[in-house]
């Protein structure tokens, strides 16, 4: 992580928790965006940091319980070039490549931000949040599926 100079990517206002649970469409079958909700996590960061978190959890699902029981089939490198793509076709501000090969290092800084405050909370004796560690871990695992990405 440290080799990847993540601070010189471009920066803006991120939200930080940006997954389908966070984000409200049309269901009249247009997919329209209707609303962005929960910024609680919002900060200036790196702008990747916000669509490379997004585009791991809108391809991934964790259990039956969560998105990845509508898992229709198509393999996962599959479904996350099929969202950047869809991304850079319709985003105001597209993704620079040094952006897109920034992915995974941005995704394994973020999910050790997030390992590191999970274990923090869980020590301190608030453990309502222990259940995201295993989601934190397996996208910490997946990370490496995600070095040398091309869309």
């Amino acid at each position: 992580v440290s080799n990847a100079a993540i601070d010189t990517i471009p920066q803006g206002v991120v939200h930080l928790d940006l997954h389908p649970h966070n984000i409200l469409f049309d269901k009249s079958g247009n997919g329209k965006l209707l609303a962005i909700i929960d910024w609680d996590e919002f900060r200036l960061s790196q702008r990747v940091r916000d669509t490379a978190f997004a585009w791991h959890r809108f391809t991934r699902g964790y259990g039956k319980d969560t998105e990845g029981k509508y898992d229709i089939g198509v393999p996962f490198l599959e479904r996350s070039r099929l969202f950047l793509n869809n991304f850079q076709a319709t985003a105001v501000n597209k993704l620079s490549e040094d952006e897109i090969v920034s992915f995974a290092p941005v995704l394994m800084d973020e999910s050790l931000r997030r390992i590191t405050i999970l274990l923090n909370e869980h020590y301190n004796g608030q453990a309502q949040f222990d259940y995201d560690l295993g989601k934190q871990l397996t996208i910490f695992k997946e990370v490496f599926s995600f070095y040398n990405f091309k869309s």
